[in-house]
């Protein structure tokens, strides 16, 4: 049984290379507001490079403080194929 549960966003960019590279994940309160930023996060810039895909997953820690595996939401726009 979990005792907690974090939803976090993993926003995306490309770099020089073209390549896709995360940035700092976000956490969020709950799992709409990690929908909510993620959605709303591509397409905006952040510093001097734009968003173009999210990640949004959720990780259950249990009641003895050990992290399960994490389980991927959503996606939104251009992200990694794997997991």
């Amino acid at each position: 049984m979990s005792a907690d549960t974090f939803y976090v966003v993993v926003p995306f960019v490309r770099d020089e290379r073209n390549e896709l590279v995360a940035l700092e994940p976000k956490s969020a309160p709950t799992r709409y507001a990690a929908f909510r930023e993620a959605s709303f996060s591509v397409g905006r810039t952040e510093g001097d490079v734009c968003i173009v895909g999210a990640v949004v997953f959720s990780r259950d820690r249990d009641d003895s403080g050990a992290f399960e595996d994490i389980v991927v939401l959503a996606r939104y726009g251009e992200t990694p194929t794997g997991d």
